[in-house]
C-alpha cells in the first residue's frame, strides 16, 4: 500500500502536473477506504465514462512502468549480491537461498562487519557460487520402508502459494534407510572433479534428472560440495598450508 501510494504520488508530479488532467485526492481516499457518498459515485461514474481512455493509458503506463522498475532493482541488486549482504532485500523464501548454495555465502559474509560486508568483493563471491553444488538427502517412504535419495541439486519449483513443490536432482543415488549401521566410504567436502562420490550402500538411478514432490519428503539434509578442476585443487591446498603456517606463527608468539 505505501509503495503504491508513493508510486502514485510520484507519477502525478511527473506526468499528471505537466497536462492539463488531474485527480481529487480527496475522492480517491473515499474510494480506498470505502466511505463514498451517492453524490460522489455519481461523478467519478460520469468522469470514467468522459475520460476512459485516459484513466486506461495511465493505468497501463504506470503499471508497465512499476514492473520495469521491479525488474531493474532486482536485477541491480542480484547482480550486486546485495540481497547476501543485506537481510532486508533477501526474498522470504528461504529456500531460494539454500538450494542454491547461496546460505553458504550468507553464513561467511554475516561475520564480518556490515562496512566490510557491503563492500566485499562481488568476484570472489560469485567464484564460490559457481563453485558450490548443493547436495541433498531425502528420506520417502516407499511400500512402508523407507529409503534415502541422494543427488545434486539442479533446480526446483514452487506452488502457486510460493512453497517449495519440486527438487529436481541429477546425479541421483538411492538406498535403503536401514543400511544406516553398514560400513560407508567417507568424502570430503572438498574434492577435484577427478574424485567421485563412493558408497557401497547407494545405487545409481537412471535418467537425467529425478525429480522428487516436497509433500513426499520425510526429512531433508543439505550439504554443500565444492567442485575445483586439478589447478584450482591444488591452488587451494596451497593457501590452506599457508594459513595453518600463519596460525602456527600466530600461535607461537
Amino acid at each position: 500500500m505505501i509503495f503504491s501510494i508513493v508510486l502514485h504520488s510520484l507519477f502525478y508530479h511527473v506526468i499528471l502536473s505537466k497536462s492539463e488532467y488531474s485527480y481529487d485526492f480527496y475522492i480517491l481516499l473515499s474510494l480506498v477506504s470505502g466511505n463514498v457518498d451517492e453524490g460522489n459515485i455519481q461523478f467519478i461514474s460520469r468522469n470514467i465514462k468522459d475520460y476512459f481512455f485516459v484513466i486506461l493509458r495511465y493505468f497501463t503506463v504506470i503499471n508497465i512502468s512499476s514492473a520495469a522498475l521491479g525488474l531493474a532493482v532486482h536485477s541491480f541488486v542480484r547482480e550486486l549480491k546485495l540481497d547476501l549482504k543485506i537481510p532486508f532485500l533477501r526474498f522470504n523464501n528461504e529456500w531460494y537461498y539454500l538450494l542454491r548454495g547461496e546460505s553458504w555465502v550468507i553464513s561467511d559474509l554475516n561475520e564480518l562487519k556490515f562496512l566490510k560486508r557491503l563492500f566485499s568483493n562481488i568476484s570472489t563471491i560469485n567464484y564460490y557460487l559457481r563453485k558450490i553444488y548443493p547436495e541433498v538427502s531425502v528420506v520417502i517412504e516407499q511400500s512402508g520402508e523407507s529409503f534415502l535419495y541422494n543427488g545434486i541439486v539442479e533446480d526446483f519449483n514452487y506452488s502457486k502459494d510460493g512453497l517449495l513443490e519440486k527438487i529436481i536432482m541429477t546425479y541421483s543415488s538411492r538406498r535403503k534407510l536401514s543400511d544406516d549401521g553398514t560400513n560407508r566410504t567417507s568424502t570430503d567436502k572438498t574434492t577435484s572433479k577427478k574424485e567421485s562420490r563412493s558408497d557401497d550402500r547407494y545405487y545409481p538411478i537412471e535418467g537425467e534428472y529425478l525429480i522428487i514432490n516436497y509433500c513426499d519428503i520425510k526429512t531433508l539434509n543439505i550439504n554443500y560440495k565444492f567442485i575445483f578442476d586439478d589447478k584450482e585443487f591444488k591452488a587451494l591446498e596451497r593457501n590452506i598450508e599457508k594459513m595453518k603456517e600463519a596460525d602456527k606463527g600466530h600461535n607461537s608468539k
